[in-house]
């Protein structure tokens, strides 16, 4: 029987687009390098938490608040997927961490700093993709889903020039546009499958959370930017006959996952999950004020931190994990 495959991204991480923006080309996901600040005494992310001064080395354009906006921790970039997954083919070797998930089965992890491109292909499917965005019809004003089915919407992940204008819009070559490469610790390249959006992010009242995008200097924000916020990416591959592989550069080589269930287990649809995550490196409790995704402005070069635009939410944040940490997007 024919198996389904999805990749979730979540964390600091920004996707491009090569091409058509609803059959793209190639579907690129940067994942953000971040450094410990030097001196760091701890990331709280509430509201009204102030930035650290001018006194502490940052990252690129000061992710560490060198030009004095506000420090978000070290992230981590992983991949992670279900060991009973893995094919013989793949390498594990001093590569290959096992981990107990929370449902019981060993859980694979690597680590992805400073790994380059990473591919990922479905073996023997025909190439093409397609991305979820709301119909052209949908006007700029509408603001959050007005229904679940509508979270998968890419609309959802904020686009960095859109929030802050002062993000030059993307030219250039792919996967980085005018982005710097330096600033980008692994990228992740697809060119199958469909790219949506998933797990938009509600307030303790149950409703879709409106985020402003509000200046460090002073709190100026500019309403028409305010939006809902998606916490994942997610790519889906589905109708599989053949192994998906996800291909790391070097010695790291290969990730092979596939159904390997018995033949007589298969009498239902079975989903390969795998995930690439770039999350704080500790417990970050639920915020109203993302000072994280400052980080995502050390990708444009020489960005005056004065222009920075962080995600604030009027209400509650409702999550069962302690870290929201959203995607973002230069498309």
């Amino acid at each position: 029987m024919a198996f389904d495959f999805e990749l979730t991204f979540t964390g600091l991480c920004v996707f491009t687009l090569k091409g058509n923006r609803e059959q793209p080309d190639e579907v690129d996901v940067l994942l953000v390098r971040t450094t410990e600040p030097e001196g760091h005494t701890g990331h709280t992310g509430h509201s009204g938490h102030t930035g650290r001064g001018g006194n502490v080395p940052g990252n690129g354009n000061g992710s560490g608040a060198g030009n004095g906006h506000e420090a978000g921790h070290r992230h981590l970039p992983r991949l992670t997927y279900q060991a009973k997954d893995l094919t013989a083919r793949s390498t594990t070797s001093r590569v290959h961490t096992l981990v107990p998930g929370i449902n019981g089965l060993q859980m694979g992890q690597r680590d992805l700093e400073d790994k380059g491109m990473i591919e990922v292909e479905a073996l023997k499917e025909p190439v093409g993709m397609t991305a979820a965005w709301g119909p052209p019809t949908v006007p700029a004003i509408v603001k959050a889903p007005s229904a679940p089915a509508e979270e998968v919407w890419l609309n959802w992940v904020p686009s960095l020039h859109a929030v802050a204008p002062a993000v030059p819009a993307p030219i250039g070559q792919v996967p980085f546009f005018n982005l710097q490469q330096t600033q980008v610790t692994a990228w992740v390249k697809l060119t199958q499958g469909r790219v949506e959006a998933a797990e938009v992010a509600r307030g303790i009242n149950g409703q879709y959370l409106i985020w402003d995008f509000t200046s460090q200097v002073g709190g100026a924000l500019n309403r028409n930017t305010s939006q809902a916020l998606a916490g994942r990416i997610v790519l889906r591959l589905e109708n599989l006959e053949r192994p998906v592989q996800i291909r790391l550069q070097g010695n790291d080589g290969l990730v092979e996952l596939a159904d390997l269930r018995p033949v007589s287990d298969r009498q239902e649809r079975y989903v390969v999950r795998a995930s690439i995550t770039n999350l704080p490196d500790t417990e970050v409790p639920p915020s109203e004020r993302l000072v994280h995704f400052a980080q995502y402005y050390d990708l444009v070069p020489n960005f005056p931190p004065s222009d920075i635009r962080i995600p604030e939410a009027s209400d509650r944040l409702d999550t069962t994990s302690s870290t929201f940490c959203p995607p973002g997007g230069h498309t």
